[in-house]
């Protein structure tokens, strides 16, 4: 990296002047121009540029030539308000059905993420359920709601998991797709790393996943995700790979940053948006409380506090500007068929924050040494709740899963056959 050996805020002075400012300083014929960086930055603030610029002005000439676009970060959480009120909702109907607490970091983080049209279509039904006096239907509900904690652990258990490509072949066509380079660092030699992790389908915990996608997402999008993620010969190409050098590989892996699909161009290549996730200090089991709680506390604990704010590791390109929050870059292929799936990059984005905000991204010991999960929950525990599954209390979503499931069979049968 060109200025690997810079000091950071020196650095920094590089990087806030405007591409124009960067080339008159790298181009000073005249003690004019010289006087105008002067009067605009000051001199303690220029003096080390214009000494930069004398002794090594490769480093310049590099910065100017990578000049990564961005556009503007929505907040952390959107309708952070209106989500804490749903949420809220839930927890009391939790609370009246059942003193045992079944509401827990894992559930809340989905409920900071998924569709809002969803949650409030979800809370609706048990509201209704409510006011018909049915408390034995709300607390089905719960007990089904719980699965989806096992959910989350599917997920992350597959991306705690080595997540370099199998499959050679795509491997190779992802690699020379990205020219060798990590899509984000520019440097070389980088991992074909997955989008969605490739091992969540294998899980024994996947139903529960499927569960919540279907639960709290819009059913048709949950219906493309389901197909996508059953089909391995998707998920095990280039599709779902993309170039990352090894140290960003190993952080989009624990959830340490995530890519937001922003729209597809005509050509097929995607725009995405570069974020860096926050480390709360919660784990995906740790109880709300059943009484009376501090909701600010909370929200503090699950890094959520300042919601305009976004992770901040650091990490360079190859010229030593800084990846930030907000850079956009452009994933494209020659072949359609290699190009990434923006439903993949879909679903990547919305879990990733999932994992980042329940702590799920931390939990290095979600697995034991046979990638069971006991590590996590227990054995206790987790056999019991593997039961929710099996028990009459969710008799009816499994039913409107496997109803679900028929009707994709249907579709494709009736695609195939026209």
């Amino acid at each position: 990296m060109a200025s690997s050996a810079l000091d950071e805020a020196l650095f920094q002075r590089i990087t806030i002047l405007s591409t124009e400012r960067k080339k008159q300083l790298l181009d000073l014929h005249d003690n004019g121009c010289l006087d105008e960086l002067l009067t605009i930055h000051g001199e303690n603030e220029i003096k080390l540029l214009v000494e930069l610029r004398n002794s090594r002005p490769q480093v310049l000439q590099d910065i100017i030539a990578d000049d990564v676009p961005a556009e503007p970060v929505l907040n952390y959480i959107q309708d952070l308000d209106t989500r804490v009120h749903i949420f809220e909702e839930f927890r009391r109907l939790s609370n009246r059905v059942s003193a045992r607490n079944s509401m827990n970091a894992a559930i809340f983080s989905v409920f900071m993420v998924a569709p809002i049209t969803q949650l409030e279509y979800q809370l609706l039904e048990l509201q209704n359920l409510e006011r018909g006096g049915d408390l034995a239907g709300i607390a089905k509900y719960f007990g089904a709601l719980a699965s989806t904690s096992l959910g989350i652990l599917a997920l992350q258990s597959a991306t705690n998991s080595p997540q370099q490509s199998r499959n050679k072949t795509a491997s190779n066509i992802c690699k020379v797709r990205d020219h060798h380079q990590c899509v984000l660092t520019h440097t070389q030699d980088p991992e074909a790393a997955h989008i969605f992790p490739f091992g969540t389908s294998k899980h024994t915990f996947f139903p529960f996943f499927m569960t919540m996608l279907h639960t709290f997402w819009d059913p048709n999008q949950a219906i493309v995700w389901n197909r996508i993620i059953k089909q391995t010969n998707t998920l095990e190409s280039p599709q779902n790979l993309i170039s990352l050098s090894p140290t960003l590989h190993c952080w989009f892996d624990k959830g340490k940053m995530a890519l937001k699909p922003l729209r597809q161009m005509i050509d097929g290549s995607i725009i995405v948006q570069f974020h860096w996730l926050k480390s709360p200090c919660i784990m995906p089991s740790t109880p709300l409380p059943s009484g009376d709680m501090d909701m600010d506390d909370w929200l503090h604990k699950a890094g959520l506090a300042d919601n305009s704010s976004w992770g901040n590791i650091k990490s360079h390109r190859w010229s030593g500007i800084p990846i930030e929050t907000g850079q956009i870059f452009t994933l494209k292929a020659n072949n359609p068929n290699h190009i990434p799936s923006f439903e993949l990059l879909q679903l990547s984005w919305d879990f990733l924050r999932i994992v980042a905000i329940c702590g799920a991204a931390e939990a290095e010991d979600l697995l034991d040494d046979n990638g069971s999960g006991n590590g996590y929950f227990g054995t206790e525990r987790r056999e019991a709740t593997v039961s929710i599954w099996n028990e009459d209390d969710s008799a009816q979503l499994r039913d409107w899963v496997g109803n679900i499931e028929n009707d994709e069979e249907l579709e494709h049968d009736a695609n195939s056959s026209s």
